[in-house]
């Protein structure tokens, strides 16, 4: 019989296995996460444009098949089926009034943005002082902070802090890219070993 701690060991070698054997995709994001960066950086204006047109079109189909999904879907509950209706209208809404026009599309991208930030901020903050034992817990919480007070101003100056969201994002999107690069060969070595 083996005990839990060498299960959950087995797991771990299990899933770093697994993804070792498929680092090429990490790799591949990490690329794709890099050349996104160096584009924030070269063409801010016209990135975030492409960017919010993209994001539009996607807001409007993914909000007519939720939308389609919650009335056709009979095996899940009525406040299932409702909030899939819902989600599906604001996102088509949303999509369509990215497409009012260049400013409209940069402020709900930016607003989309600043959101994203300030949950994942205070997701990274919690969880940083309430695992009172984890190796790194206090950058944890500086990047909880930040996240945080990133994601605040982007939502109160939406505009204003476009040109700024560019650059940060780029270096950001560059940054993460470029530990992803090690991390997939990190993983890949670890998989072989």
């Amino acid at each position: 019989m083996t005990s839990p701690a060498a299960s959950s060991r087995s797991d771990v070698q299990d899933v770093l296995a697994s993804i070792g054997r498929n680092w090429g995709w990490l790799l591949f994001g990490a690329v794709v996460s890099i050349l996104v960066g160096i584009a924030l950086l070269a063409w801010p204006k016209a990135t975030v444009l492409v960017i919010a047109v993209l994001l539009g079109s996607y807001l409007l189909v993914s909000g007519v098949f939720q939308f389609v999904m919650g009335f056709a879907t009979r095996d899940v509950s009525g406040g299932t089926r409702a909030l899939m209706v819902l989600s599906g209208g604001l996102s088509f809404v949303l999509g369509l009034m990215m497409f009012k026009g260049p400013y409209q599309a940069a402020s709900i991208l930016a607003l989309l943005i600043g959101f994203g930030w300030l949950f994942r901020g205070i997701a990274e903050l919690v969880g940083g002082i309430s695992d009172k034992g984890a190796s790194g817990r206090g950058w944890q919480i500086f990047l909880g902070l930040l996240g945080v007070l990133a994601g605040i101003t982007v939502i109160v100056w939406p505009i204003s802090s476009l040109a700024v969201l560019a650059w940060v994002s780029g270096i950001w999107l560059i940054v993460i890219g470029i530990v992803q690069v090690f991390a997939a060969f990190a993983v890949r070595k670890l998989a072989r070993a």
